[in-house]
C-alpha cells in the first residue's frame, strides 16, 4: 500500500511539474509613434538541371526595413512601412551576375536606381496583435510613386522597371514574405511547452503555406523562444509564369522551420530565423524551341534571418 501511495504520489509530481508555471498573453504591444526596425537578410540557392546541365542560381538580398506605428485600434496595429537600405547580388547561374545597392545606386541600371528611390516612399500594413494580416495599403501608389521620381530614355526600361516593382512589392509576394514573420503568435495565453497552430494564407508560384504548429520553447526574464514547423505544398491548380519569354509551371513541396526570440515586453522578434526547403519536378515550355516542352528538377532553400539591432550575416 505504501508503494502504490509512493508511486501515485511521484506521478501527481510529475503531472504537476509539467503542468505548472505561469501562463504568458504573447502578442504583439507596440506603442503608438514608435518605429520598430528589422534588419533581414534572405538567401535563396536554387540547384536545377536542364538537359543533363546544371543551371544552378543564387541569391542574396540584405534589407532594413522600419515599421512605424501610425494608429493602435483594439486588437488592430496600422504601421507605415519603409525600406531604409535594400541590396541585392544574384547569381543567374549562366554566366551572369548582378548587384543592386540602394546606397550606391548604378545609373546605368534602372532597377538600381528604384531602390534608391523606394527610400522616399513607403506603403502601409495592418495587422492584429496576433500577427494576423489584415491589408497592405498603398502598393499601387508606391510604384507609381517610384516611377513617376524617375527619369526614363524610352517606355521599355520604364515598364521593365515598372514590372520589377510590381513583381517585388506585389500583395502576393508580400503576403509570403511577411506571413511566417509575423502571423505566429497565439491567440490565447500560453504556458513553457504549450503547442499552438496558426493557419497561413501565404501563397505564390513556388506554393502554399500550410499549417504552422509552434511551441513556446523557453522563457526567461526579458524573452520568449518560440519555435515552429509547417509545410510549403503545391498548388492544387498552378499557373504558369513568364521566365524570359519561356513558360514554367512550379511542382514543389517542402518543409519550413522558425525560431523567434521575443522581446517579452513588446512581442517585437529579436532574432527570427525562417528555413524552407523544397524540391520537385517542374514543367518548362521553351518558346525558342517552338513550344518544346521539358521536365526540370529543382531543389530550393530559402533562409531569412532578421534581427531588429543589425545584419545577421
Amino acid at each position: 500500500m505504501k508503494k502504490f501511495l509512493f508511486a501515485l504520489g511521484v506521478v501527481s509530481l510529475v503531472f504537476s511539474s509539467c503542468t505548472s508555471g505561469d501562463s504568458h498573453e504573447i502578442v504583439l504591444n507596440l506603442e503608438e509613434g514608435e518605429t520598430y526596425s528589422y534588419y533581414v537578410v534572405g538567401v535563396v540557392d536554387i540547384q536545377q538541371e536542364l538537359n543533363g546541365m546544371k543551371m544552378n542560381q543564387y541569391v542574396k538580398a540584405s534589407s532594413l526595413i522600419n515599421y512605424t506605428v501610425k494608429e493602435t485600434s483594439g486588437d488592430d496595429i496600422l504601421m507605415e512601412v519603409k525600406y531604409e537600405k535594400v541590396k541585392m547580388y544574384m547569381d543567374m547561374g549562366v554566366g551572369q551576375e548582378i548587384e543592386i545597392d540602394s546606397e550606391n545606386p548604378d545609373p546605368s541600371n534602372p532597377a538600381s536606381m528604384s531602390l534608391e528611390k523606394m527610400k522616399d516612399h513607403s506603403f502601409s500594413i495592418r495587422i492584429s496583435k496576433y500577427g494576423e494580416i489584415i491589408e497592405f495599403i498603398g502598393l499601387d501608389d508606391l510604384t507609381d510613386k517610384v516611377i513617376e521620381s524617375m527619369e526614363f530614355d524610352n517606355y521599355m526600361i520604364k515598364n521593365q522597371v515598372r514590372n520589377f516593382l510590381e513583381q517585388t512589392y506585389s500583395e502576393g509576394t508580400l503576403i509570403v514574405a511577411y506571413e511566417p514573420m509575423f502571423n505566429f503568435y497565439p491567440a490565447m495565453s500560453v504556458r513553457e511547452g504549450d503547442e499552438w497552430e496558426k493557419e497561413n494564407i501565404g501563397e505564390n508560384h513556388l506554393g502554399k503555406l500550410e499549417t504552422f504548429t509552434y511551441t513556446l520553447e523557453s522563457i526567461d526574464d526579458d524573452t520568449y523562444l518560440i519555435e515552429g514547423e509547417g509545410e510549403l505544398a503545391e498548388l492544387s491548380d498552378p499557373k504558369p509564369i513568364d521566365i524570359n519569354g519561356n513558360k514554367i509551371v512550379y511542382h514543389l513541396n517542402g518543409d519550413v522551420t522558425t525560431s523567434f526570440e521575443l522581446d517579452a515586453e513588446t512581442g517585437w522578434v529579436v532574432n527570427g530565423e525562417i528555413i524552407q526547403s523544397a524540391s520537385g519536378i517542374n514543367d518548362l515550355t521553351i518558346s525558342a524551341l517552338g513550344g518544346q516542352e521539358m521536365a526540370v528538377p529543382m531543389k530550393y532553400k530559402s533562409t531569412i534571418t532578421f534581427s531588429k539591432d543589425g545584419f545577421n550575416e
